[in-house]
């Protein structure tokens, strides 16, 4: 399942593995269709993205490493679920298995040991960014999707009508992006739609020109989230449609993503920046820096 998986996607592929010959890249010569077989999954510590790689529509599956469904204790230990009979009852449970008396043991245990965890929560996702081709007809030929763990970098190339397309997908560690890149081999051939698809109940899309931007509160605790997806082209022409940014008869187009939370590791609440705020700074910092430049800093730093 997604959600006990989707700890892979806040791996960073730090390691290097060059000279390893085909080791060093995770290929498919098909498109995904199941997440937790088909997808390829790329990270920064801060969230995680997984692609399939369809060619009439992109599913990017998202989440940040701070979307938790539990409440802060604020030093209620058995909201945090510590059970405070444990303390005693555990030479009690020491002594029941060195006698062999297991069934005492496991009733002390159950009865005396354990804590209620109804607000201790669990990992959850934002949901799926997904990026619909729509002159896409499914005839593609000379699909090759993979992953380089060399340079954690992500690639789909296809052909279709006597096109070729490409797509390169990476995450930033330091500038703490995800980056999506759209291109071909003829002029004015990009043609997408951006939308999303988010599991959690209250959420709401915003469009303004170039930029697309989620905003929502996590099941369980109401704790905002945000996404932010700002969209570089050359060449074509930006609309919106049906909570959808929609883009016509562009070369190329790059997507730089960002997505938090407001939690900060601050003891009680747990609370720091908006996260509307911090990920306009992270946007506005990675478009300075460009597309060429993220690529060659998280390529470098491996």
């Amino acid at each position: 399942m997604k959600l006990h998986l989707s700890l892979l996607m806040l791996i960073c592929y730090s390691f290097n593995l060059k000279g390893q010959g085909n080791n060093e890249k995770v290929w498919f010569k098909y498109p995904g269709k199941y997440w937790n077989s088909q997808a390829l999954h790329l990270g920064n510590g801060y969230f995680g993205a997984s692609f399939l790689g369809s060619v009439e529509e992109e599913i990017i599956s998202i989440t940040d490493a701070s979307m938790w469904t539990g409440e802060p204790a604020n030093g209620d230990w058995q909201k945090a679920g510590v059970n405070p009979r444990g303390k005693e009852n555990l030479p009690l449970i020491r002594q029941a298995v060195v006698n062999g008396n297991i069934p005492l043991a496991d009733s002390l245990v159950i009865n005396n040991f354990l804590g209620k965890s109804d607000i201790f929560g669990f990992f959850t996702s934002i949901g799926d960014l997904k990026i619909e081709f729509p002159n896409s007809k499914g005839a593609y030929s000379s699909y090759h999707k993979e992953l380089d763990l060399s340079t954690s970098i992500g690639q789909i190339n296809y052909k279709e009508a006597g096109t070729t397309f490409s797509r390169e997908y990476f995450c930033s560690y330091p500038d703490k992006v995800l980056i999506l890149k759209y291109s071909s081999d003829k002029k004015n051939s990009i043609d997408l739609n951006l939308g999303s698809k988010v599991i959690q109940k209250t959420s709401s899309v915003s469009i303004n020109n170039d930029e697309y931007e989620i905003s929502g509160k996590i099941n369980g605790n109401d704790r905002p989230f945000r996404v932010l997806v700002k969209m570089k082209q050359k060449g074509g022409k930006l609309d919106e449609s049906e909570n959808q940014l929609t883009l016509r008869g562009a070369d190329e187009v790059v997507l730089f993503i960002t997505m938090s939370t407001n939690y900060k590791m601050a003891y009680p609440d747990y609370l720091g920046e908006d996260p509307q705020t911090k990920n306009r700074e992270v946007i506005d910092k990675a478009l300075v820096k460009g597309y060429s430049e993220l690529k060659k800093i998280t390529c470098t730093r491996l």
